[in-house]
């Protein structure tokens, strides 16, 4: 698309702000006018890879202040959050219409393949005329859309589900920071059904270089995921592009669901828990302190 990118800390309004706040002094000393600009503030709703939420009121607030659109990704926030899993506007109470863009992938909550992206009538228009057309012209097939229906259908009919669902994360969140307090930390959002659980940096800061923290992090989430699964309990270690330009720190990814009831949460977080403290316990014995990088990796940016 020919876009000159820029990016801000991860979650982070101040930097966010500090960005826009670049642009815009840059358009008063070349003298260009700020509000007839196309500018996107682009992120997720709920991050995949960290499992926190934006203060979307907030971040509407600076988009309108320094003259930019919000594009947002609501592909794990859609059918998650809200009264009746409309997404991070139904959540904090706000009119879709603040937000210029949303798109979601219809992989998660609706179980199916492809995706969509609304807006007011004159974005949809835009996209009908000038999108590329090998992308925005192909039908979906009929199972597919059949069964993005009968998702939606069921989201509609019965709401209940997202109660369950919230209070099931919460439970998980609680239950999880309880037992492996100290050592990880857990993400932020109670609200989200995505849990990341990872090392806290004081942990971590002992083996020297950010390449040595990564390989502890790496070795101590693969572990624990496997001893997991050997206990009937599977979780996510995830891997990310090599070449990201902001790679986030390995991690223990935890979905939660509305079907899983309170007993087997509980008892699988006691499983994840009691592995994940065992395992750092032994896998910090292996690595000795301020170590050189035990490879040739290349340093990565956080």
């Amino acid at each position: 698309a020919r876009c000159t990118v820029l990016y801000y800390k991860h979650n982070d309004l101040e930097d966010l702000e500090r960005v826009l706040k670049s642009v815009r002094d840059e358009d008063k000393r070349k003298k260009r006018g700020s509000d007839c600009q196309r500018r996107y503030v682009v992120t997720e709703a709920l991050f995949r890879n960290h499992g926190d939420m934006i203060e979307l009121p907030k971040v509407v607030e600076l988009c309108n202040k320094y003259f930019f659109r919000l594009f947002l990704d609501e592909s794990f926030s859609f059918g998650v959050l809200g009264k009746s899993g409309r997404g991070l506007t139904e959540h904090f109470g706000m009119d879709v219409s603040e937000v210029a863009i949303i798109c979601s992938s219809l992989a998660g909550s609706t179980a199916s393949v492809g995706g969509f992206s609304t807006g007011s009538q004159e974005v949809v228009d835009y996209q009908r005329i000038n999108s590329a057309g090998y992308v925005f012209s192909a039908s979906a097939p009929p199972f597919t859309s059949a069964c993005c229906s009968e998702a939606i259908r069921i989201m509609k009919n019965e709401p209940e589900l997202f109660t369950k669902l919230r209070d099931n994360a919460k439970l998980a969140h609680e239950s999880l920071s309880k037992g492996v307090q100290g050592v990880f930390g857990i993400s932020k959002a109670d609200v989200s059904p995505i849990l990341h659980v990872r090392l806290l940096p004081e942990v971590v800061a002992r083996v020297g270089s950010e390449e040595n923290q990564r390989a502890l992090q790496r070795k101590v989430c693969d572990t624990v995921m496997q001893k997991c699964l050997a206990k009937g309990v599977a979780i996510c270690s995830p891997r990310y592009k090599t070449h990201q330009t902001l790679e986030p720190l390995p991690s223990l990814r935890v979905s939660v669901t509305a079907i899983h009831s309170p007993k087997d949460l509980e008892a699988a977080c006691k499983v994840i828990a009691t592995e994940a403290m065992a395992t750092a316990k032994e896998v910090l014995a292996t690595f000795p302190v301020d170590a050189a990088p035990v490879s040739g990796l290349r340093q990565r940016k956080q």
